[in-house]
């Protein structure tokens, strides 16, 4: 096992909290959800009350709790340490898929050119093409339904053609490739295999350099420079908002190797980062199993503390009523001797005698148990 540091910010949290339901949230954290719970409690973050979500799910009219100014002493972020499984600890699927990367016979090939480029690559290729440069010398696109890619425009072919083989590659393995929803959504690259999914950018690098500023003034005798970006032609893949440590997330030109060559240690990467993933899935699932047989076994013993209470129970109203028909049986007997004494034990009397010992009879909690031994609610 190793630790994961997970830094939790009060704005963040509490949007995400009336986003999803809190045992999802607590899911993509790794942590359960009572634990998630009170790390809310420490930072002073409402929760959704009690029937919102099926409010939500029904359409029904809802609030949302404000969040709260910080009192004195409570802070706006929390840090937290937990246990995750090593990245290292290769399920039998990815290992065996990982090794089919390594063997040289699967070495990925960019060819120099393509007839026909992937429908993603090209609309990227074309949307880029016509954007002008930014600050930073690279060709950017803020908003459509293309792949996530910054280049400057010499290497722009280059790029497309790396992005394409990659994209053709990954969809011989069996993954799925996604770009944004629609014309709003932000530049994505997102492949999904085994219901999993990893978001990746393609992006060239850029360094700092100093630029002479243009005098404003002739009569100025110092030089001033300012700092700026500037592309290297250094091209690397990137896996996005993953920071695992173990796993490599950043393919990149080497003075050794091109990043043409490097693609199958990219897609050896997202293997790892899907075994990483489904690795979490599982450890979940194991501890929703362990939570479940809890509560089975606790609802168990709640059942027989409660059918113990009551026959306990039911064992005082026996008794009771076994000594309520001694009392009356004494009674009935008293009073037929009473009543010969005097030469009072009419028929009619007698008949009431009859009556009343079998009604006592009838009553007598022994006889109820022995002549109907398969009713519960005698024992």
């Amino acid at each position: 096992m190793s630790l994961k540091k997970i830094n939790f910010t009060r704005e963040d949290l509490y949007q995400k909290v009336w986003e999803k339901r809190l045992s999802d949230v607590a899911e993509d954290y790794g942590i359960t959800d009572d634990r998630l719970k009170k790390i809310c409690n420490k930072m002073n973050i409402p929760l959704p009350y009690n029937g919102y979500w099926l409010k939500v799910k029904y359409k029904s009219d809802t609030f949302k709790t404000l969040l709260p100014e910080l009192k004195p002493g409570e802070s706006n972020s929390y840090k937290l340490e937990i246990e995750y499984r090593d990245d290292k600890d290769l399920l039998d699927r990815y290992k065996l898929l990982i090794e089919q990367e390594e063997k040289p016979e699967n070495k990925i090939i960019v060819p120099s050119k393509f007839a026909k480029l992937h429908p993603f690559v090209s609309r990227t290729k074309e949307v880029l093409s016509k954007e002008r440069k930014s600050s930073n010398g690279l060709l950017s696109v803020f908003r459509g339904q293309v792949l996530d890619m910054e280049v400057a425009p010499n290497n722009l072919s280059r790029a497309a053609n790396i992005l394409n083989t990659l994209v053709l590659e990954l969809d011989k393995r069996g993954f799925i490739v996604l770009v944004g929803s629609s014309i709003d959504s932000q530049p994505i690259t997102k492949v999904v295999f085994d219901d999993l999914d990893v978001e990746f950018e393609l992006r060239e690098l850029t360094r700092i350099e100093r630029k002479l500023k243009e005098r404003k003034y002739s009569f100025s005798k110092e030089d001033e420079y300012e700092k700026i970006n500037v592309p290297t032609g250094v091209l690397k893949l990137e896996i996005k908002r993953f920071w695992s440590s173990g796993i490599t997330r950043i393919i990149k030109d080497t003075k050794n190797q091109k990043l043409e060559d490097r693609l199958n240690e990219f897609i050896i990467s997202i293997y790892r980062v899907l075994n990483f993933e489904a690795n979490i899935h599982l450890y979940w699932e194991e501890q929703r199993k362990i939570e479940k047989e809890k509560i089975r076994i606790a609802e168990e013993i709640e059942e027989v503390r409660k059918r113990e209470k009551e026959r306990t129970e039911n064992l005082f109203k026996l008794a009771d009523n076994w000594n309520k028909v001694k009392y009356v049986s004494g009674f009935l007997d008293e009073m037929e001797v009473a009543l010969k004494e005097r030469h009072l034990l009419s028929d009619e009397k007698k008949d009431w005698l009859r009556w009343a010992r079998n009604k006592v009879k009838a009553l007598d909690p022994i006889n109820m148990v022995m002549f109907n031994p398969n009713k519960k609610n005698y024992l």
